[in-house]
């Protein structure tokens, strides 16, 4: 029923935010926006451990969750593609609710309980319960990571909504001796989060709201500097990429991945050309590695974030390049010679030097550099010499 559908956490955000203010709010502070989404992922995926405004993400009924689900299917999955719902899960079906009930999940996912007042009356009684969180259980003293006290009047059915987060528990507890009647719990669903193209334990919103052309791992990553002068080959880490958004080097210095070139001679630097100084190379788009890839030769800074895309590089001197089935290919650097040409299908896209420091006559300048990425669609053949690097997608990724 729910294949192939983004996490809802964006759902309520934005379809809801006109009928129920506080729905999403997770920050607290008036609006419900992209920010919010992305605390929400990050604490039901475990990259941080509580929300400021919890109680904000309770309240879609089953009815609202499915209504949205089936809306908006198709634009997420062409629009995000990285994460799914599995089946609705019932993990009880009109119990009896004297004391507690209560469950762990294998799954990071969202909870959802619907409850009533008893025999479902219509009166101005107050009537609720306690849902509680975490990493351990707690049945006796319920003390547990998160506690939510639910309680309403008026109206007699209604629904709550919770995040939990692979391997933690949930506890629902009586508490009818507080109030004037009774609560029944009717149904209690939950529905798992699942990955389509990478491990979801490793994946943030942030990831998916700010992905680019440029980042399409997004941009969340942490910092990094490392001189390949001083400290030899750097190598990635696994289960990240490496985003190089700049890059120093000198006359003596090749940028290389795996041993193939992507930058030759000064960048950032001053280079003399023969007849004088002039700035040298500088690179707008940033190099991709993948990894367990090595980088080496100058200076590099930029950051490192948990996969998603399969960042590729490619010498093409010898050989052609064809896109898989299914897929886009995302050129964000090329490295030529003189006799190099960047082909797209036989059309000519790029000629002669790039990414390097060539002779013109009297003296030496610079190469043209890209400065955004050339996109090539599947079954498409790149070829003509020289290297390139960029990366490989699913054909609707973005």
């Amino acid at each position: 029923m729910m294949k192939n559908v983004l996490v809802f956490l964006f759902l309520p955000l934005y379809l809801f935010s006109q009928e129920i203010n506080s729905l999403g709010d997770v920050d607290c502070n008036g609006e419900v926006n992209s920010e919010d989404s992305s605390l929400i992922l990050q604490y039901v995926t475990g990259s941080i451990d509580s929300l400021p405004c919890t109680q904000n993400m309770n309240g879609l009924t089953l009815e609202q969750l499915e209504e949205i689900v089936e809306l908006i299917n198709g634009q997420l999955d062409i629009n995000y593609g990285v994460l799914s719902f599995d089946e609705w899960e019932l993990k009880y079906d009109e119990p009896i609710f004297d004391d507690f009930l209560y469950g762990q999940e294998e799954k990071d996912g969202f909870l959802l309980v619907q409850y009533s007042r008893e025999n479902q009356i219509n009166s101005s009684a107050s009537f609720g319960f306690n849902i509680h969180t975490g990493s351990d259980i707690d049945t006796i003293s319920f003390s547990m990571d998160v506690s939510i006290n639910i309680h309403t009047s008026w109206n007699p059915i209604n629904s709550k909504t919770i995040p939990i987060k692979k391997g933690n528990y949930w506890v629902l507890e009586n508490i009818d001796d507080l109030f004037a009647t009774e609560v029944a719990i009717d149904k209690v669903y939950f529905l798992p989060i699942s990955s389509t193209t990478g491990n979801v334990d490793n994946v943030s919103s942030q990831n998916i709201v700010s992905k680019s052309m440029l980042f399409p791992d997004g941009q969340s990553g942490t910092p990094i500097s490392w001189s390949c002068l001083d400290s030899g080959i750097y190598v990635v880490p696994e289960g990240k990429n490496l985003y190089v958004t700049h890059y120093f080097s000198t006359s003596d210095d090749e940028l290389t991945i795996d041993g193939i070139v992507m930058s030759s001679s000064y960048s950032n630097n001053i280079v003399y050309t023969g007849v004088g100084y002039a700035p040298s190379l500088t690179n707008a788009n940033p190099f991709l590695l993948a990894s367990n890839q090595e980088i080496d030769g100058g200076n590099f800074n930029g950051f490192l974030i948990d996969a998603l895309v399969d960042p590729v590089t490619i010498n093409l001197d010898s050989s052609t390049y064809t896109v898989p089935s299914g897929k886009k290919l995302y050129i964000l650097q090329y490295f030529g010679e003189s006799d190099t040409e960047l082909l797209i299908d036989e059309v000519l896209m790029f000629d002669s030097y790039s990414n390097n420091i060539f002779y013109t006559g009297v003296g030496f300048t610079p190469a043209i550099t890209f400065s955004m990425p050339v996109i090539v669609g599947e079954n498409q053949v790149v070829s003509g010499g020289g290297n390139f690097n960029g990366y490989i997608v699913d054909f609707n990724y973005f």
